[in-house]
């Protein structure tokens, strides 16, 4: 990975709307971010590079929809944000 993309846990903030908390968050270091503390970032859609959603267990299919579902939401909301 390039030095500039760090991987933490975070929220991407836009204007009128928000993601839900995302495991790893692969941001552009290089960008300013809304707030920082730690492994803990704040950022805006245009300093993400990408987004990862972790689960220990997935026991069943509603799990992995569940999951499913909610990286699809913060990816479409970091996309046309």
């Amino acid at each position: 990975m390039p030095a500039h993309i760090e991987p933490l846990r975070g929220f991407v903030v836009a204007p009128q709307i928000g993601s839900g908390q995302i495991d790893i968050l692969l941001y552009d270091n290089r960008k300013p971010v809304l707030f920082r503390n730690g492994d803990l970032v704040f950022a805006t859609p245009d300093s993400v590079a990408g987004i990862v959603e972790v689960k220990s267990n997935i026991g069943n299919r509603g799990v992995l929809r569940d999951a499913l579902t909610s990286l699809a939401d913060d990816a479409a909301m970091i996309r046309w944000a």
